[in-house]
């Protein structure tokens, strides 16, 4: 079979092309790492009855009081008590006591003494980041600590003296997302290799037809990547308004929720009619196919091996049909989908706020950021407005 499949641009310099054009990378000699934690400044003491008291009601206050009251999960306030518990040990200094350099004393401690993985240096220092930023601003707390002891609670956590994500610092990979007319042909692509699969590798057919469903599942709905991996077969529900989408009409989501609350139900409506179709094809004739490994295992998406296949795997699938299609797979990912479900709705004119509603956001800001609108959308828009206004004005205005 020989021709274009699509239109797109082919695949960029491989890294040893790259690395001829740039020579020899330079590595800068490692300075030993220090064998023992800066000492504190004071050593540690005994807090006075009335320093325990006043420190343990600001601690309850925060873990018990209104961690809880956002309904954060029990598991993570346990442990992010525990770390702020330890620093105070650590410190032997009452809350309005503590320094900045007390606090990198136990980071350096941390890793240098205890060898934490840095991952778990950086959940520790966020969470008493996170219990300082609440006591400094919190002004009852301030006020009560100044008339009791003369003194006030200090940021000791800045992003200067703390670790911070490597991908905080790290340049931003641009996302590049598909047009309407792209995301069809990546389709039509996958559709050509579930059809060259069923007379070349019919033992792998099954699992591009899944993804064939899949991915258009993904769109459809706009999930996200958790919501879609997590989809078991009796997620899905009809719609009474729209009883010709059939049982696809809605489904039924664990979308992600405010921090520490957990996962939160949603439902989505499905407005492409060509969704039900595809997956009650899905369930009815590709899934039987796979050998559960659980007979009562009720996911929706099933692995060679009969289980749930796995978000890492959906990832590398979506990648592997990008690079078919002669794209950089590094930049896209199958969160694009999702992106791409909103700016279509949006250029299809469905009013943002249902959009906004049915994908899970806070709020329709946050719907705007996900629209990639092309310049020719841009265009028209202008174009028709201004005509329209010109249409509108009295003769030789």
């Amino acid at each position: 079979m020989t021709g274009t499949v699509l239109p797109f641009p082919g695949t960029p310099a491989p890294p040893e092309a790259l690395a001829q054009l740039l020579g020899p990378v330079r590595r800068p000699r490692r300075r030993p790492l220090p064998e023992h934690a800066p000492p504190l400044a004071r050593p540690p003491r005994e807090l006075t009855a009335e320093e325990a008291a006043v420190q343990l009601k600001i601690v309850d206050a925060y873990f018990n009081g209104q961690r809880r009251a956002r309904c954060h999960v029990a598991s993570g306030i346990r442990r992010d008590r525990a770390v702020v518990d330890e620093l105070l040990a650590y410190v032997g200094q009452p809350l309005w006591a503590i320094t900045a350099e007390d606090f990198e004393s136990w980071a350096v401690h941390l890793g240098v003494e205890r060898k934490l993985a840095n991952s778990t240096q950086r959940t520790m220092q966020t969470a008493v980041a996170t219990f300082f930023d609440y006591v400094v601003d919190h002004q009852g707390w301030q006020n009560e600590v100044h008339r009791r002891f003369q003194a006030r609670i200090e940021r000791i956590v800045t992003r200067a003296n703390r670790m911070i994500h490597t991908s905080d610092d790290a340049p931003r990979l641009q996302r590049d997302y598909l047009t309407a007319e792209q995301l069809d042909g990546v389709f039509d692509v996958l559709d050509l290799i579930v059809e060259v699969a069923a007379a070349e590798a019919p033992r792998r057919l099954k699992a591009f037809q899944r993804d064939r469903a899949m991915f258009y599942a993904f769109y459809g709905y706009g999930l996200r990547l958790a919501e879609g991996q997590q989809l078991t077969v009796n997620s899905f529900h009809p719609n009474p308004d729209l009883p010709e989408l059939g049982r696809f009409g809605l489904v039924t989501v664990a979308g992600k929720g405010s921090r520490g609350s957990g996962p939160r139900l949603r439902t989505v409506n499905a407005i492409l009619p060509d969704l039900g179709p595809l997956l009650a094809w899905y369930l009815e004739e590709v899934r039987p196919k796979f050998r559960l490994h659980d007979e009562d295992d009720t996911a929706m998406w099933l692995s060679e091996r009969g289980r749930r296949l796995s978000r890492p795997a959906i990832a590398e699938r979506y990648k592997t049909l990008i690079r078919a299609c002669g794209l950089d797979p590094t930049r896209f990912s199958p969160h694009g989908l999702r992106h791409m479900h909103v700016s279509h709705q949006a250029q299809a004119n469905v009013p943002t706020l249902f959009t906004s509603r049915s994908v899970g956001h806070s709020s329709p800001a946050v719907t705007a950021r996900y629209t990639h609108a092309p310049d020719d959308y841009h265009r028209a828009i202008a174009f028709n407005f201004v005509s329209g206004v010109l249409r509108n004005l009295p003769e030789g205005a």
